[in-house]
């Protein structure tokens, strides 16, 4: 009797640890759900002078990597509203941050998004392409950390709007940067992200210093 007693309580204690472990995972969130989000940032930080007639709707770009190894999801925002207009917006944990607060005017929809770990620290980051500007279109290089008080930072080095850049991971710690060609792809280098003198800096290292 007494075994069957301790079975039984050995039972409930394992079914309440399931419980709480299942608690704990976070849910994706809907795109209704990002979107009251994503209104009371726009009203409470990016503009609180933003008209209220607002129209916008949301397009989710998350990765699969991204949802895995960061628990985030990443959305754009579809509108005719230039500043807001295919601006990228990191939701986690019901947060929102933006990931286009160096947006020029006239951005592109930010592609190419990679799960990175290039400061080595075993926290996730991301890595993407920009391409913005009215007038002079440059193409940009972006790595974004949540985890290290939401740093956001551009390479040194901006490309014209002509050079369709691509990243590719080789690992966590290595993403090399390709110039796609109508019928090649080379390399220009690679994604490094160093300390100069206390500040973290994102640089393209090219073939030549490499």
């Amino acid at each position: 009797m007494k075994k069957l007693y301790l079975i039984g309580i050995i039972c409930f204690w394992l079914s309440q640890l399931s419980c709480e472990d299942q608690s704990s995972t976070p849910e994706k969130i809907s795109s209704e759900e990002s979107k009251d989000l994503i209104r009371e940032w726009i009203y409470s930080v990016y503009n609180p002078d933003m008209s209220p007639s607002l129209i916008y709707s949301v397009e989710e770009i998350t990765t699969n990597e991204i949802w895995s190894k960061m628990r985030a999801q990443v959305f754009t925002i579809t509108t005719d509203v230039p500043g807001l207009s295919n601006r990228a917006l990191f939701i986690k944990n019901g947060k929102v941050y933006d990931l286009g607060r160096n947006n020029l005017l006239g951005a592109h929809k930010p592609e190419n998004f990679l799960v990175v770990d290039l400061n080595r620290d075993s926290l996730y980051e991301l890595c993407f392409t920009l391409t913005h500007g009215s007038g002079l279109i440059r193409s940009e290089v972006v790595w974004y950390s949540n985890d290290l008080n939401d740093t956001y930072l551009f390479a040194d080095t901006s490309f014209l709007s002509s050079t369709n850049l691509k990243l590719e991971k080789e690992d966590y710690q290595n993403v090399l940067l390709k110039q796609v060609n109508t019928y090649n792809e080379v390399i220009i280098g690679s994604v490094s992200l160093v300390q100069e003198n206390g500040t973290l800096k994102l640089k393209i290292i090219s073939n030549k210093e490499q």
